[in-house]
């Protein structure tokens, strides 16, 4: 199947290329991973687009869950006044898009009636979720060779080093662009453009972030990043005892709180978010973290996508991370991301999250000046104009951006 469309892909670029509006439909799960918003509100600016939203529940997360993420979306957009339809398995082919673009790329993440292999009448371009930091390798090829990928016309990518991840794949990099991602254009964004999030406190704090990963060590998580079961108490801890002068988000991963119900009970899991939802200098974000971000002075986490997104803040970051386990992760991650976890703290115990805490409070930070060299040499988007703007040159064969 995959050759066959392969074949018709090529007839179908040329016939997308000489339409006077070429209608882009972008599906929708979840806001806290939509990263081509920026992408679609320029195309509704562009006179050759017709740029559809379409939301779809995410069938890959529990119903409850998954209907909670689902009505936020809702709200979001009907917030920003944007149009969209609702996608089901009978509906997305009335659409007739020329271009899809998934909000991610895995098998099953929603119904089978709206995934790509019932809608291969349209064209497939991709941008991810977050920046590519991992390094090509057997283990890895979840993030450079799914089935997705493959089906794509195009694939979007910060730079060399990351396209490089697509060399790798079945199609060897042929529907490589290196153009930057969407997401690159909303993270150099100034702060005035973004709602501060953080709650009010009686005098000026510190406002420190802990955005723990969900692959907690349990059988379905073959990938085990995850702190949390060695931190969780610590970090309450240090969030009552720096009350006075710290301001702390708890940022967990979208997935997190269902591993928790599997591996404590829903019991514990909803008293422990709610210890976070209640205390006077703490509060939960699960959603968009954006303008958490750009208003927060710190962050301690252990998300490898968080590891080069945080650095275009330029703040101070700290990866929790076992001693013995530093080495063999960095020699995960390619060199893109092995510069921005060089710039973070290293620590896992009590004793090091305090540290690094109490730095924070006292305004010191060493890595400053590392930091925002390599947010100027790494982290903009290539060609001097934004990734939005290389897209959609790459789409209508206006620049030549293939690697």
């Amino acid at each position: 199947m995959l050759r066959q469309y392969l074949s018709y892909q090529k007839n179908k670029i040329k016939e997308v290329r000489a339409k006077a509006k070429i209608k882009v439909l972008f599906v929708v799960g979840d806001v806290s991973m939509w990263k081509t918003e920026l992408l679609y509100k320029a195309m509704l600016k562009h006179d050759r687009f017709q740029p559809i939203l379409g939301t779809a529940l995410i069938t890959a997360d529990i119903p409850n869950e998954s209907l909670r993420k689902y009505n936020a979306l809702l709200e979001y957009i009907t917030k920003k006044e944007y149009d969209y339809i609702q996608l089901y398995s009978g509906n997305i082919q009335n659409v007739k898009a020329d271009i899809i673009f998934y909000q991610q790329p895995y098998d099953n993440f929603m119904d089978e009636g709206v995934s790509y292999r019932k809608n291969l009448n349209s064209l497939f371009c991709y941008a991810a979720y977050g920046i590519l930091s991992l390094a090509p390798s057997k283990k890895n090829k979840w993030i450079s060779d799914l089935l997705l990928h493959r089906y794509c016309w195009q694939l979007y990518f910060e730079n060399e080093i990351t396209s490089k991840l697509n060399n790798k794949s079945y199609l060897k990099g042929q529907n490589s662009r290196i153009t930057g991602i969407p997401f690159q254009d909303v993270l150099i964004s100034p702060k005035s453009e973004f709602v501060n999030p953080w709650k009010e406190q009686e005098c000026i704090k510190k406002k420190i972030i802990w955005a723990p990963h969900h692959t907690i060590p349990v059988s379905e998580n073959p990938i085990q990043f995850s702190t949390f079961l060695d931190v969780s108490d610590i970090m309450l801890l240090f969030a009552e005892k720096y009350k006075g002068q710290i301001q702390f988000v708890f940022k967990p991963h979208p997935f997190l709180k269902r591993k928790l119900n599997d591996f404590w009970g829903e019991e514990k899991t909803n008293d422990y978010y709610n210890r976070w939802a209640t205390m006077d200098n703490t509060q939960i974000v699960e959603g968009d973290y954006l303008g958490l971000f750009k208003y927060s002075d710190a962050m301690i986490h252990d998300c490898v996508s968080f590891t080069i997104e945080y650095c275009y803040t330029k703040n101070p970051v700290m990866y929790l991370i076992k001693e013995r386990d530093i080495n063999s992760h960095r020699s995960e991650l390619n060199k893109f991301g092995q510069r921005a976890f060089d710039l973070h703290t290293h620590g896992c115990t009590k004793e090091q999250i305090k540290a690094f805490i109490q730095m924070v409070a006292e305004g010191k930070d060493d890595k400053k000046d590392q930091r925002v060299q390599y947010y100027n040499d790494s982290l903009l988007p290539p060609c001097g104009k934004s990734a939005c703007e290389n897209i959609i040159n790459a789409i209508l064969g206006q620049a030549n951006l293939e690697h």
